[in-house]
């Protein structure tokens, strides 16, 4: 999904950075997987989900700068790993 960039600064009611690890394996053995997706979640309850190589831009400093006008901007983790003994998100900020 292209993210459109002409979204009114007061159209935006908050900023999300989800950060996952999971544990993956292959022919090498196991391994931990991080990986990042954000959101920005509209006033009108609608949300826009997209990672950084889908929109071409660093949305953490999008984000931060958002926050400076008043967006809220909420960084959560979810660790799901092999030996996670709780798979919700935990909020960080």
């Amino acid at each position: 999904m292209g993210l459109p960039l002409d979204i009114a600064l007061a159209d935006i009611a908050t900023a999300i950075q989800v950060k996952t690890f999971k544990t993956v394996i292959d022919s090498d053995g196991e391994y931990t997987e991080f990986d990042e997706f954000y959101e920005l979640r509209l006033t009108d309850g609608r949300g826009l989900s997209f990672d950084r190589e889908t929109v071409g831009i660093y949305p953490d400093r999008v984000f931060k700068a958002l926050e400076k006008h008043g967006v809220t901007y909420e960084r959560w983790l979810q660790n799901t790993t092999k030996h996670s003994t709780n798979h919700a998100r935990v909020r960080v900020d």
